[in-house]
């Protein structure tokens, strides 16, 4: 019995020892295991904390989700966090989107796109305009960039192109100068590439107009091209286009070449006419009709067999108008010097309707039972016509405001002509002056009545007119001088 109990008592004491030995070793592990300062572990995934011991474990060794703009300039936390210490790779750079490709400029007109200095303005380089690149003893240097550029600002419709009074302005510079006047900018010599852009903008929409008039003109396939520097044969059959396009039938026209007897024509429209109209009346103020090959005028005998035939063969080289040709010769002028002046397009739009209005004024016209040419007609406003020796002298000797311009003034045939074109291309002016005059007023009704059937032109520039009155006495030389007053007018070749 002592024995058993002995024996239960060793058996429950090792059983507690046991317990004690356990709890021991739980409580000293535990001790050892747990960090006395938290520290955050790295791992060397871009630097980026590893958070196993705080967050779930789906979501341990995640990077933070976040957007290419996000990633390339991240926003600083407002919240404070650990100092880390650790080792950090490189960041790779960020990768910025690819630029889109930077515009080239270029020039957009065939007048000026394969120009070698125009090309070098654009680059960069600008280009100090000289009378000394443009004139040489007194003659023009046909070949100088100076010269291009003066026709290009004829292209626009500018007027006097090598006289300005704007001061420093010379003759090289004298349509530059005005360019930059109507549009807004700073006056100079120098030309940059921001102008050039501008310039070569502004033909090139002239070109485009241009090429759809000329198209629809039918003597515009016989025009001979331009000499270099001009402009084109396009840019001259538009000016043919726009003006004879804007006539109405009501125009009566007597025409005739020398051998044949006269024809009555409306307009300068088709080959017939326009062949007709040069030999009568065009050469030597517009240019000669030569053969196909340029090399010699036509004579009347081949004209007139040409017109019966219906045959059209020749060339119409334009001489009147390019500065570079002589009347007679088809040919460039091998000299790259020439003595004259440079023309401008409203004075020779203005002298195709002077002449045109002669062959208007001989045709025949019924008035009050009266059958007589309609130049005779409208004579009698200002003239005596019925009276051979005094058919030039005026019936009044203070007259300058019945008459459109000194030239008018010239005898009754010239009054119907500059007051024909005038009435086409100063329609405003001269109604204006019509107001205060009351034999100029007679005029502009006969042509409204009699010759147009009733239409009325909103042309001719009345701010260039007052300025001319303004600077000015009497009358001027021809009717298109009152739109060369304004130095910022120009053109818009609309009728």
């Amino acid at each position: 019995m002592n024995s058993q109990k002995g024996f239960v008592g060793i058996f429950v004491l090792l059983v507690i020892l046991a317990v004690a030995g356990v709890a021991g070793y739980y409580f000293i592990s535990q001790k050892e295991g747990r960090p006395s300062t938290p520290t955050t572990q790295v791992n060397d995934n871009f630097g980026q904390n590893d958070t196993s011991l705080n967050k779930p474990q789906n979501e341990v060794n995640q990077l933070p989700v976040t957007s290419p703009k996000q990633q390339e300039n991240p926003v600083p936390s407002s919240q404070s966090k650990p100092t880390q210490t650790r080792t950090s790779k490189p960041t790779p750079p960020a990768t910025s989107p690819t630029p889109p490709p930077r515009e080239i400029n270029v020039l957009k007109s065939d007048f000026f796109k394969n120009d070698s200095i125009a090309q070098s303005i654009l680059s960069g380089t600008p280009r100090q305009l000289s009378d000394n690149n443009f004139l040489q003893g007194g003659k023009i240097n046909a070949l100088s960039f100076e010269f291009k550029l003066i026709n290009a600002f004829k292209q626009l419709g500018m007027a006097e192109l090598t006289y300005s009074e704007i001061p420093g302005s010379s003759d090289a510079t004298a349509a530059f100068y005005k360019w930059q006047k109507k549009n807004g900018l700073g006056v100079s010599n120098i030309l940059t590439k921001e102008k050039m852009i501008l310039i070569d903008q502004q033909v090139y929409e002239r070109e485009r107009k241009d090429y759809e008039s000329a198209k629809n003109y039918p003597p515009y396939q016989k025009f001979a091209a331009a000499p270099s520097n001009e402009p084109s044969r396009e840019h001259l059959a538009a000016i043919y286009y726009n003006l004879f396009s804007s006539i109405p039938q009501t125009v009566k026209a007597t025409l005739a070449l020398s051998t044949r007897e006269e024809q009555t024509y409306s307009t300068i429209f088709n080959l017939e006419e326009f062949v007709t109209f040069i030999d009568h009346i065009g050469n030597p103020y517009f240019g000669s009709v030569f053969n196909q090959e340029t090399k010699r005028g036509l004579s009347i005998e081949e004209m007139v067999r040409m017109v019966d035939s219906k045959i059209y063969s020749f060339t119409f080289c334009g001489e009147g108008y390019y500065a570079r040709r002589e009347m007679g010769n088809c040919l460039t002028l091998n000299s790259e010097f020439f003595v004259g002046g440079i023309s401008y397009d409203i004075a020779h739009a203005s002298m195709l309707a002077h002449e045109f209005g002669h062959s208007v004024g001989s045709h025949n016209m019924l008035i009050n039972g009266v059958n007589k040419r309609t130049h005779e007609h409208f004579g009698t406003i200002s003239f005596n016509s019925l009276n051979p020796e005094n058919v030039n002298i005026p019936l009044r000797v203070e007259n300058d405001g019945e008459f459109i311009s000194q030239y008018a003034k010239t005898n009754y045939l010239e009054d119907f002509a500059e007051s024909f074109s005038a009435y086409i291309h100063s329609g405003n002016i001269f109604r204006k002056r019509a107001e205060i005059n009351i034999y100029l007023k007679q005029k502009y009704d006969f042509l409204k009545g009699n010759v147009f059937g009733g239409k009325e032109y909103n042309t001719g520039s009345l701010d260039s007119y007052y300025l001319w009155q303004s600077k000015n006495k009497g009358l001027p030389p021809k009717q298109d001088y009152y739109m060369q007053e304004d130095p910022s007018w120009a053109w818009d070749y609309k009728y």
